[in-house]
Protein backbone atom coordinates (compact mmCIF):
# COMPACT_ATOMS: atom_id res chain seq x y z
CA UNK A 1 0.00 0.00 0.00
CA UNK A 2 0.90 3.46 -1.26
CA UNK A 3 1.74 6.18 1.55
CA UNK A 4 -0.80 8.26 0.02
CA UNK A 5 -3.51 5.35 0.23
CA UNK A 6 -2.41 4.34 4.31
CA UNK A 7 -3.01 8.19 5.11
CA UNK A 8 -6.43 8.10 3.28
CA UNK A 9 -7.19 4.59 5.13
CA UNK A 10 -6.40 6.20 8.47
CA UNK A 11 -8.04 9.37 7.82
CA UNK A 12 -11.12 7.46 7.06
CA UNK A 13 -10.79 5.41 9.87
CA UNK A 14 -10.71 8.22 12.46
CA UNK A 15 -13.62 9.92 10.93
CA UNK A 16 -15.61 7.04 10.89
CA UNK A 17 -15.03 6.26 14.83
CA UNK A 18 -15.33 9.43 15.37
CA UNK A 19 -19.02 9.79 13.29
CA UNK A 20 -20.26 6.78 15.95
CA UNK A 21 -19.20 8.34 19.14
CA UNK A 22 -21.07 11.57 18.24
CA UNK A 23 -24.13 9.12 17.21
CA UNK A 24 -23.85 7.73 20.49
CA UNK A 25 -23.59 11.23 22.70
CA UNK A 26 -26.26 12.57 20.38
CA UNK A 27 -28.55 9.79 21.14
CA UNK A 28 -28.07 10.12 25.04
CA UNK A 29 -28.94 13.95 24.30
CA UNK A 30 -26.45 15.08 27.23
CA UNK A 31 -24.98 18.13 26.15
CA UNK A 32 -22.20 17.96 28.93
CA UNK A 33 -20.73 15.24 26.97
CA UNK A 34 -20.82 17.06 23.39
CA UNK A 35 -19.39 19.55 24.98
CA UNK A 36 -16.66 17.68 26.16
CA UNK A 37 -16.24 15.55 22.63
CA UNK A 38 -16.06 19.17 20.76
CA UNK A 39 -13.61 20.68 22.94
CA UNK A 40 -11.70 18.23 22.75
CA UNK A 41 -11.52 18.58 18.86
CA UNK A 42 -10.96 22.06 19.37
CA UNK A 43 -7.71 21.37 20.96
CA UNK A 44 -6.19 21.17 17.80
CA UNK A 45 -5.03 24.46 17.92
CA UNK A 46 -2.81 23.74 21.52
CA UNK A 47 -1.31 20.95 19.32
CA UNK A 48 -0.92 23.71 16.21
CA UNK A 49 1.41 25.85 19.23
CA UNK A 50 2.91 22.74 20.35
CA UNK A 51 4.35 21.07 17.10
CA UNK A 52 6.56 24.15 16.98
CA UNK A 53 10.47 24.20 17.00
CA UNK A 54 10.23 24.70 20.80
CA UNK A 55 8.38 22.39 22.03
CA UNK A 56 7.29 19.00 20.33
CA UNK A 57 9.45 20.12 17.10
CA UNK A 58 7.10 17.88 14.77
CA UNK A 59 5.98 17.77 11.67
CA UNK A 60 3.27 15.95 9.80
CA UNK A 61 3.24 13.55 6.93
CA UNK A 62 2.85 15.24 3.97
CA UNK A 63 0.02 13.04 2.21
CA UNK A 64 -2.68 14.12 5.25
CA UNK A 65 -5.37 15.72 3.86
CA UNK A 66 -4.60 19.45 5.22
CA UNK A 67 -7.01 21.94 7.31
CA UNK A 68 -8.70 24.74 4.62
CA UNK A 69 -7.03 28.15 5.54
CA UNK A 70 -4.81 27.07 8.20
CA UNK A 71 -1.06 27.12 6.42
CA UNK A 72 1.56 29.09 7.89
CA UNK A 73 5.01 29.53 6.28
CA UNK A 74 4.53 26.39 4.89
CA UNK A 75 3.27 24.36 7.33
CA UNK A 76 -0.42 22.79 7.61
CA UNK A 77 -2.32 20.91 10.01
CA UNK A 78 -4.30 17.92 8.95
CA UNK A 79 -8.03 17.74 9.19
CA UNK A 80 -7.99 14.09 10.30
CA UNK A 81 -6.11 15.16 13.85
CA UNK A 82 -8.66 17.56 15.47
CA UNK A 83 -11.54 14.54 15.77
CA UNK A 84 -8.44 12.14 16.86
CA UNK A 85 -7.78 14.74 19.48
CA UNK A 86 -11.42 14.67 20.71
CA UNK A 87 -11.31 10.73 20.96
CA UNK A 88 -7.74 10.68 22.73
CA UNK A 89 -9.01 13.61 25.84
CA UNK A 90 -12.99 14.17 24.96
CA UNK A 91 -14.57 10.76 25.03
CA UNK A 92 -11.92 9.30 27.94
CA UNK A 93 -13.27 11.48 29.85
CA UNK A 94 -16.60 10.73 29.22
CA UNK A 95 -16.18 7.24 29.75
CA UNK A 96 -14.17 7.50 32.92
CA UNK A 97 -16.75 10.02 34.47
CA UNK A 98 -19.28 7.56 33.70
CA UNK A 99 -17.16 4.70 35.34
CA UNK A 100 -16.06 7.21 38.48
CA UNK A 101 -18.50 5.48 41.21
CA UNK A 102 -17.29 1.69 40.31
CA UNK A 103 -13.34 2.91 40.46
CA UNK A 104 -14.04 5.19 43.60
CA UNK A 105 -15.47 1.54 44.89
CA UNK A 106 -12.50 -0.43 43.59
CA UNK A 107 -9.42 1.68 44.00
CA UNK A 108 -10.16 4.47 46.06
CA UNK A 109 -7.70 7.60 45.67
CA UNK A 110 -5.32 5.18 43.83
CA UNK A 111 -7.66 5.45 40.51
CA UNK A 112 -6.34 8.37 40.14
CA UNK A 113 -3.02 7.14 39.99
CA UNK A 114 -4.22 4.42 37.47
CA UNK A 115 -5.99 7.17 35.73
CA UNK A 116 -2.74 8.89 35.13
CA UNK A 117 -0.95 5.75 33.67
CA UNK A 118 -3.29 5.08 31.19
CA UNK A 119 -2.94 8.39 29.90
CA UNK A 120 0.87 8.49 30.49
CA UNK A 121 2.00 5.17 29.72
CA UNK A 122 -1.04 4.52 27.33
CA UNK A 123 -0.82 7.30 24.78
CA UNK A 124 2.74 6.94 24.68
CA UNK A 125 2.37 3.24 23.44
CA UNK A 126 -0.15 4.42 21.12
CA UNK A 127 1.94 7.68 19.71
CA UNK A 128 4.91 5.16 19.23
CA UNK A 129 2.34 3.26 16.63
CA UNK A 130 1.31 6.47 15.19
CA UNK A 131 4.43 7.95 14.63
CA UNK A 132 6.98 4.84 14.19
CA UNK A 133 4.89 2.71 12.24
CA UNK A 134 2.22 4.63 10.22
CA UNK A 135 3.98 7.37 9.91
CA UNK A 136 1.14 9.82 10.25
CA UNK A 137 3.80 12.23 12.39
CA UNK A 138 7.71 12.76 13.62
CA UNK A 139 9.17 14.33 16.56
CA UNK A 140 12.35 15.82 15.84
CA UNK A 141 14.24 15.55 19.27
CA UNK A 142 17.41 14.09 20.09
CA UNK A 143 17.31 9.95 21.00
CA UNK A 144 17.82 10.17 24.39
CA UNK A 145 15.18 12.34 24.73
CA UNK A 146 13.05 9.73 23.02
CA UNK A 147 11.26 6.61 24.33
CA UNK A 148 11.11 4.60 20.76
CA UNK A 149 9.69 7.34 18.44
CA UNK A 150 7.90 9.59 21.09
CA UNK A 151 9.50 12.02 23.31
CA UNK A 152 9.61 10.45 27.22
CA UNK A 153 8.64 14.05 28.58
CA UNK A 154 5.18 13.01 26.98
CA UNK A 155 4.31 10.42 29.67
CA UNK A 156 4.08 13.49 32.18
CA UNK A 157 1.80 15.31 29.42
CA UNK A 158 -0.52 12.64 28.27
CA UNK A 159 -0.67 11.41 31.92
CA UNK A 160 -1.69 15.09 33.52
CA UNK A 161 -4.24 15.37 31.02
CA UNK A 162 -5.74 12.66 31.31
CA UNK A 163 -6.34 12.63 34.44
CA UNK A 164 -6.76 16.21 34.78
CA UNK A 165 -9.80 15.85 32.16
CA UNK A 166 -11.11 13.15 34.19
CA UNK A 167 -11.29 14.73 37.21
CA UNK A 168 -12.53 18.24 35.87
CA UNK A 169 -15.17 16.88 33.83
CA UNK A 170 -16.77 14.57 36.54
CA UNK A 171 -16.44 17.70 38.78
CA UNK A 172 -18.39 19.87 36.43
CA UNK A 173 -20.83 16.71 36.21
CA UNK A 174 -21.95 17.25 39.68
CA UNK A 175 -21.65 20.73 39.77
CA UNK A 176 -24.14 21.43 36.49
CA UNK A 177 -26.63 18.79 37.95
CA UNK A 178 -28.24 18.45 34.70
CA UNK A 179 -31.38 16.30 34.20
CA UNK A 180 -31.30 13.58 31.77
CA UNK A 181 -32.07 13.91 27.95
CA UNK A 182 -31.75 17.75 28.35
CA UNK A 183 -30.91 18.07 24.42
CA UNK A 184 -29.01 20.08 22.33
CA UNK A 185 -31.25 22.92 21.39
CA UNK A 186 -29.73 26.27 21.67
CA UNK A 187 -32.67 28.16 23.29
CA UNK A 188 -32.71 26.00 26.29
CA UNK A 189 -30.69 27.44 28.98
CA UNK A 190 -29.69 23.61 30.53
CA UNK A 191 -28.37 22.64 26.74
CA UNK A 192 -26.15 25.82 26.36
CA UNK A 193 -24.96 25.62 30.36
CA UNK A 194 -23.97 21.95 29.61
CA UNK A 195 -22.28 22.31 26.30
CA UNK A 196 -20.19 24.88 27.85
CA UNK A 197 -19.58 23.15 31.33
CA UNK A 198 -18.81 20.19 29.28
CA UNK A 199 -16.24 22.03 27.30
CA UNK A 200 -14.64 23.66 29.90
CA UNK A 201 -12.77 20.73 31.81
CA UNK A 202 -11.33 19.53 28.72
CA UNK A 203 -9.63 23.20 27.89
CA UNK A 204 -8.97 23.31 31.70
CA UNK A 205 -6.70 20.41 31.73
CA UNK A 206 -4.73 21.48 28.63
CA UNK A 207 -4.10 24.79 29.74
CA UNK A 208 -3.11 23.61 33.05
CA UNK A 209 -0.84 20.31 31.45
CA UNK A 210 0.97 22.65 28.80
CA UNK A 211 1.75 25.08 31.60
CA UNK A 212 3.62 22.16 33.63
CA UNK A 213 5.31 20.90 30.14
CA UNK A 214 6.93 24.56 29.19
CA UNK A 215 9.00 24.23 32.12
CA UNK A 216 10.11 21.04 31.03
CA UNK A 217 11.07 22.56 26.95
CA UNK A 218 12.67 26.00 29.16
CA UNK A 219 14.92 23.40 31.08
CA UNK A 220 15.98 21.22 28.27
CA UNK A 221 17.54 21.26 24.67
CA UNK A 222 16.16 18.16 23.23
CA UNK A 223 15.66 19.36 19.49
CA UNK A 224 17.06 18.40 15.96
CA UNK A 225 16.92 19.70 12.66
CA UNK A 226 13.14 19.57 11.54
CA UNK A 227 12.76 21.65 8.65
CA UNK A 228 10.29 23.75 10.66
CA UNK A 229 10.32 27.65 10.33
CA UNK A 230 8.83 28.36 13.66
Amino acid sequence: MSNLMQMRVIEAVIFLVYFVVLVWVLRRRDPLALGAIVAGTLCFVFDWAWCARSFFNATFNPDLIPIPGISVQGLFYPVAVAPAWGLAFGLPAVLLAQAGDWLDRRFGVLSWVLIWLVGGVGMTLAENLLTGVLGIYTYHQKPEFLLGTVPWSNILLSGNLMLLSYLFFRSMQTWAALPGGVGFALHNTLARKGLVMGALPIWGAFVIAYVIQLFWYGAVDPWVESGRPF
